[in-house]
This record gives C-alpha cells, structure tokens and sequence, in this order.
C-alpha cells in the first residue's frame, strides 16, 4: 500500500520560498491518477517536526520514500528506525523539472 503525504501550500511557501506551481488540491488530484497510490493524506497546516513523528508512529509504514538530496533525510532515517520500518532513496532529484524552471519555461513559450 503506498500512502502519500501532502504538505499544505503554506509549508511549501516557507520552504522553498515560493508557491507551488499547483495547489494542494491541485496536486491531490494529480496523485489521484497515479494507479499505484492508495491513499492521500492531505495536511491541513504545516506540521512539526514532533508532529510528523508523531503521524509515523500511527501509521507505521514498513518504507519512508525519499527523493535524493531530501533536507529532511535524517528525521525520516529517525523515523523509520522508531518504527522498525527503513528509508529508502527512491528517485534522483531531478533539477530540470523544479519549479523555477517550469516557470521560467512556461514564461518562455507563452503559457
């Protein structure tokens, strides 16, 4: 079972110091449509990190996926070690695709 975790705008706003090119609903609709997601659980607000230890040890995932590079890699290596589960790299970060460069694509050609 693959459940999704997805951080409200606001978090993603205080990350990376801009907003998403999708909104939380928006994105939400997009996993959606990915056959191998079963759940989506949508963030209200942005959450501690005390909060999200908290989210992990109720759900108990035998699989924390990250992608590479992930800021937050040690807490979801802490994580998963509370559970008995482990973290796993599952995709390079792919630079080509951020969403400055989509922007600044999307600027280019008009759209």
């Amino acid at each position: 079972m693959l459940v999704v975790l997805l951080e409200p705008d606001e978090a993603i706003l205080a990350k990376k110091k801009q907003s998403p090119i999708h909104n939380q609903f928006q994105r939400a609709k997009i996993l959606e449509a990915i056959e191998y997601v079963d759940y989506i659980i949508s963030i209200d607000s942005p959450l501690s990190d005390q909060d999200y230890f908290a989210m992990i040890a109720k759900i108990k995932p035998a699989i924390i996926a990250i992608t590479e590079g992930d800021v937050q890699s040690e807490n979801k290596r802490r994580q998963a070690k509370m559970i008995g589960g482990k973290m796993v790299v599952v995709t390079p970060l792919i630079k080509k695709f951020s969403s400055t460069n989509i922007k600044n694509h999307a600027s280019i050609s008009g759209h």
